[in-house]
């Protein structure tokens, strides 16, 4: 392609100054006409190893064109534009080496637009990264909500690596000026310069747990850790320390982590795990007296890291709990390698989630001992005592697991780590591009996300007390959701019960619940999971037994009576059908018991909403705060089933009654009852419904009063901008309202968004402006001058 500038392609063209001389040396350009009368402007060089495709590539790149293989040519015509006569064609001569490209009708191409696509990609912000920026921007104006803000795209800086301990120290000297400065400014609790650890907290965090502490004192503290996210460009480890609660995001009782502190360190190791341990026990104590120690128990992944530094800080007997999707993870990334047949990776992943939720010791123990043996049969040695070694451990002569979820309450199962992986999803919404920043950019955004996460509330509204907390749906007032895919069901979803179904069931008397009698004067009650169709006495007796036992040989009797154990061997997908079809609940010292919650809700299942409900007192809870947004930004709230309606939106009308005969259209002679006019329902229309929680309805009768101009009752409010506000309202430009409909307006917050330019000083006095985005399921209608909040679809 070597030319003295041919009068092809200008922007293909290169001068023979920059082409290696043997290419010159043999380059020949031509020009000859087809017998048409067509004039082709043709170049031979040497091929030099490269193939057509490669040639092709490199001087099309992604320009338009199509492509039309012949026996020993190819033909490229350009798709620039409709009409475009310009046609290339490539052939390779195999004998003499050589490159054959002749063009016609060529002209001068349009640049690539991929060529530079990675100095030009970029990836849309989402509104909380968006948040984080306007505020690093803009450290003393008030901030915005999320549902506020509209984003636009962003270029992404490339991704650059530097070394770790450095940045580290840098960070660390760029704080002492401003360390503390506000409620989300870093404080720094310690920093240990030769190893480039650093622990860091802020106010509003430490500010959560001591207005929580009472609760958490009476309820329990546990903590939750995990340190395998690594942060910004260097690959930094940010450890994570918080303890957990609960909330109630979407239909299902979930944990949420609320964040301590958190340590900066080049690896997961112990010392720099026991440095945060320590240097946040140290700033508890300035508030409360036990400080750290007041925890019962901690959640973690189950590193060697984080092992030995709660170890070496609550001592050897501290409870620590290992989570089950970290178990899961490390048996399928390390003991897999030592597996000869891959089917016992999922045999093995489907009994460790099975047995996790056996309360029993006894049942725990001898489910094992047979799986062992299973492993072993099939000459699987090498796996089995992988997990011997690295998953289980023997108490007096037992096996248990770190990662049972049946000894923990209700709520706070193995699976409850898995809110510290939706903290840090969280993070990457507000920081999406941190992995290609440097360490220093990169806790300054996520300093400003603590300020973005206190304007929001985040964390404002937990619960504490797990055994209390159900939902609309196990109560019954709600839809409940599918159960998981059953085993007994040939792998099918069933529709979940609620109390109230179960206790109407139990009302009319249908065969759901068998009282087991057993050993040492326990009385169970064991009930059928999904329905009367799974009652069966022998099976209900046999789980209340096997509850109740306490020894290997009693719970073999029992395997051998289901079917578990014979002469075959051992089948672990019968004790766990069994366990599938069937619950007990009993009470313990401890309180109630039940043999088989799963992760589903947390830990809490319906038939333990029936029980403790007439017990304890189980009540709905308020609206708790999430870690994801209640309603998308088209308003249909973050979890709703599809097809479901939105709330608060418009019924759907009646069909249409036809009559019987040809001419209406009916159904011969099969007749249905009129329709009778609900008015209860017409006056409902009539008034906007709630849409949702975050907003109360401004335009309700409860927001009546006498309109009046925006802050014209207000003495403080100067001329210029009294007069500036008459001028605005009369344009139409601001509507006259309420009071009551503006402190209901909490969509304005303050914030300048949507006011105009001219009526800036007016975000003082509290208003209702269209230019804000109306509550969910509204929109701003203006007709004339006068603005009007409608209900959509109304």
């Amino acid at each position: 392609m070597w030319s003295k500038r041919l009068g092809m392609s200008s922007s293909l063209a290169v001068d023979l100054d920059d082409a290696p001389e043997d290419v010159v040396a043999t380059t020949e350009e031509y020009e000859r006409h087809d017998k048409f009368g067509g004039l082709w402007r043709g170049r031979q060089e040497p091929l030099r190893e490269r193939r057509l495709a490669d040639v092709i590539s490199t001087e099309w790149g992604s320009r338009a064109r199509k492509l039309v293989r012949e026996k020993d040519r190819t033909y490229i015509y350009c798709r620039c534009q409709d009409g475009c006569k310009m046609v290339v064609q490539y052939r390779v001569d195999a004998n003499a080496g050589t490159l054959i490209r002749e063009g016609k009708n060529e002209h001068e191409l349009k640049p690539d637009m991929r060529a530079d696509i990675r100095a030009t990609a970029a990836q849309a912000e989402n509104a909380a990264a968006a948040l984080v920026q306007f505020s690093m921007a803009n450290p003393g104006k008030d901030l915005s909500r999320r549902d506020q803000v509209q984003t636009r795209k962003s270029y992404i800086k490339p991704k650059q690596m530097e070394d770790k301990i450095p940045h580290v120290l840098e960070f660390a000297e760029a704080l002492k000026d401003e360390e503390g400065r506000n409620s989300w400014g870093y404080r720094v609790l310690d920093i240990d310069k030769d190893a480039g650890i650093m622990c860091l907290s802020t106010d509003f965090y430490i500010g959560r747990l001591l207005a929580n502490w009472d609760g958490l004192k009476q309820h329990g503290l546990r903590f939750a850790c995990d340190g395998t996210h690594s942060i910004s460009n260097s690959g930094i480890k940010m450890i994570a320390l918080g303890w957990l609660a609960q909330h109630v995001p979407r239909k299902t009782i979930e944990n949420t982590f609320v964040l301590l502190a958190f340590a900066l360190s080049p690896t997961e190791s112990g010392p720099a795990v026991h440095k945060l341990l320590r240097s946040t026990h140290r700033m508890m104590l300035q508030h409360v007296r036990e400080g750290l120690h007041a925890a019962g128990l901690a959640h973690i992944d189950g590193g060697l890291g984080l092992v030995r530094g709660f170890e070496d800080f609550f001592g050897p007997d501290f409870s620590l709990v290992r989570s089950l999707e970290h178990v899961k993870r490390n048996i399928r990334d390390q003991g897999a390698k030592k597996l000869t047949q891959s089917s016992f990776w999922g045999s093995a992943k489907r009994w460790v989630a099975a047995s996790s939720f056996y309360h029993n010791d006894a049942v725990f123990h001898a489910f094992w001992v047979h799986c062992f043996e299973v492993l072993e049969k099939a000459g699987e040695k090498p796996f089995a005592e992988y997990l011997q070694n690295e998953h289980f451990r023997k108490l007096d002569n037992i096996w248990t697991a770190p990662w049972r979820s049946a000894k923990q309450r209700p709520g706070y199962a193995c699976y409850a780590l898995n809110a510290v992986d939706s903290f840090f999803r969280m993070l990457d919404r507000y920081v999406p591009q941190e992995s290609k920043l440097p360490l220093i950019e990169v806790m300054r955004h996520y300093e400003h996300a603590g300020r973005v996460f206190e304007n929001e509330g985040l964390w404002a509204e937990i619960c504490l007390e797990p055994c209390k907390l159900v939902t609309p749906a196990l109560l019954g007032d709600e839809q409940n959701e599918l159960s998981r895919r059953l085993d007994y069901k040939d792998q099918k979803q069933v529709g979940r019960l609620t109390s109230k179904s179960l206790a109407r069931l139990m009302t009319d008397k249908q065969p759901m619940m068998h009282e087991v009698c057993c050993s040492g004067n326990v009385k169970m009650q064991v009930f059928c999971k999904y329905g009367p169709a799974d009652f069966c006495v022998d099976d209900m007796e046999a789980l209340a037994h096997l509850e109740a036992a306490t020894s290997l040989e009693a719970v073999q009797a029992i395997f051998r009576q289901i079917g578990a154990l014979d002469k075959k061997g051992f089948h672990p997908r019968k004790v766990a059908q069994l366990y599938e079809k069937y619950t007990a609940l009993y009470e313990e010292a401890t309180g109630l018991v039940e043999t088989h919650q799963d992760f589903w809700q947390s830990g809490m299942t319906e038939h333990y909403a029936f029980v403790a409900q007439e017990s304890y007192g189980a009540t709905v809870p308020e609206n708790f705060s999430s870690l994801v947004p209640r309603a998308s930004s088209t308003g249909r709230p973050r979890g709703r089933p599809k097809g479901s309606k939105r709330p608060g939106a418009m019924p759907k009308k009646e069909p249409r009654v036809h009559g019987s005969g040809r001419g209406g259209r009916g159904r011969g002679q099969r007749k249905r009852p009129a329709p009778v006019a609900d008015t209860s329902a017409a006056e409902d229309l009539a008034k906007p419904a709630l849409v949702d929680e975050h907003f109360a309805d401004p335009f309700d009768p409860g927001a009546g009063g006498q309109p009046e101009l925006l802050g014209a009752a207000n003495d403080g409010v100067p001329a210029a901008v009294h007069q500036e506000m008459q001028r605005l309202a009369e344009a139409g430009v601001l509507p006259i309202t309420t009071p009551e409909q503006r402190a209901r307006n909490r969509c304005s917050g303050g914030s300048e968004y949507g006011v105009p330019a001219a009526f800036a000083d007016a975000r003082c006095f509290s208003y209702v402006h269209p230019n804000f985005p109306p509550p969910t399921g509204y929109f701003w209608r203006c007709r004339g001058s006068e603005w009007t909040l409608c209900v959509k679809g109304g």
